[in-house]
């Protein structure tokens, strides 16, 4: 089952450009936190560098990102964390 996202808010902060985060929060249509598993992916490498999940109200946040392009995915049926 794929979760219904109405919103998905996350942002790049990088220190020197080569340490970040992304973060944000997953809700569903009626703007209530959902509890989900997050995946981020390094784009040009196409590899899985991190794997959460959000808290009680929908939000998450990574540690540690080197500078790049990345891709988030959210859903309830994710891999395991």
């Amino acid at each position: 089952m794929i979760l219904a996202i109405a919103m998905l808010v996350f942002s790049i902060c990088a220190t020197a450009q080569t340490n970040g985060h992304i973060e944000g929060r997953i809700v569903d249509m009626s703007g209530g936190g959902v509890t989900a598993s997050i995946r981020i992916v390094q784009t040009d490498t196409a590899k899985t560098i991190a794997r959460l999940k959000t808290d009680h109200s929908g939000e998450f946040r990574t540690q540690a990102l080197s500078a790049g392009s990345y891709t988030v995915f959210a859903g309830a049926t994710l891999s395991p964390v």
